[in-house]
């Protein structure tokens, strides 16, 4: 149906507002990492609130009590998760991934190019866009476990030897 009248825009509307205004108060006081992209993790709890917001909104069966309780659920599991992780090395290892080295004193890794699915031309495409210089000036390229590409152009040789510890 197209129209049901008046009354259902004008609950979307204050349902709205008042999902709106419930998630930037929980998400303020649940810090700054909730917002993040450092893992797999951090973004299921991103979608999830997106979806319960939206169902949150439009569906009739859930109440705003229901949405925002399930919000706050997922907002605590994340924190205790995320302070296990500070703490426990093999908890972090479980829902975090290791950094991946793609590229390596003038060659490029194609093994773990091809298991991170990380073509030669993204890394040039990186390379150019955000360090500002070319391949030949790079001594590293790495894949962060955020899915961000890491480019190293100096330091020390001993921190530079280090980036093996990523292969």
């Amino acid at each position: 149906m197209f129209f049901q009248g008046w009354e259902t825009v004008y609950q979307t509307i204050i349902l709205s507002i008042a999902t709106y205004i419930a998630i930037v108060v929980i998400i303020r006081l649940s810090g700054k990492r909730t917002l993040s992209s450092f893992n797999a993790f951090d973004f299921l709890i991103t979608v999830t609130i997106g979806s319960i917001s939206a169902t949150t909104i439009l569906s009739k069966n859930t109440t705003l009590t229901d949405g925002m309780s399930a919000i706050v659920t997922l907002v605590i599991l994340h924190f205790i998760v995320a302070k296990i992780s500070v703490y426990s090395k093999t908890f972090r290892k479980i829902i975090k991934s290791d950094p991946t080295l793609l590229f390596y004193d003038g060659e490029y890794i194609d093994e773990n190019l091809k298991k991170m699915r990380v073509s030669r031309d993204d890394i040039l495409q990186e390379v150019r866009i955000n360090s500002g210089v070319t391949i030949d000036e790079v001594h590293s390229v790495i894949l962060e476990a955020n899915g961000k590409l890491a480019v190293v152009t100096s330091g020390s040789d001993e921190n530079l030897r280090g980036m093996t510890q990523y292969k």
